[in-house]
């Protein structure tokens, strides 16, 4: 719900239809890989807007540290350690 509203919020400000490319670009840019320190629910959370479902720790411990009874530990291991050796690998299967 968050993603929908900034989304709608932006579209509405700018007058954009739900297919315009720059909405395309917000989403891309405030996705969870985007690399950007700061996404745009932060200031949500810290005005209790939104809830948080985990912690940063948690996030922290969870790229590195897979849940251990998910069923693709074993793959996500095998591209950690041999990862260089892998032309490709499908999460789907």
């Amino acid at each position: 719900m968050a993603k929908l509203r900034l989304l709608d919020g932006f579209r509405q400000r700018e007058n954009l239809p739900w297919d315009a490319a720059r909405l395309q670009l917000i989403d891309l840019c405030n996705g969870p890989t985007s690399g950007r320190r700061r996404a745009c629910t932060t200031g949500w959370v810290s005005r209790g807007q939104v809830d948080r479902v985990v912690t940063d720790d948690e996030i922290t411990t969870a790229v590195h540290e897979p849940p251990a009874r998910h069923p693709r530990l074993f793959r996500g291991r095998c591209l950690s350690r041999y990862g260089e050796h892998v032309a490709a690998a499908s999460w789907t299967r």
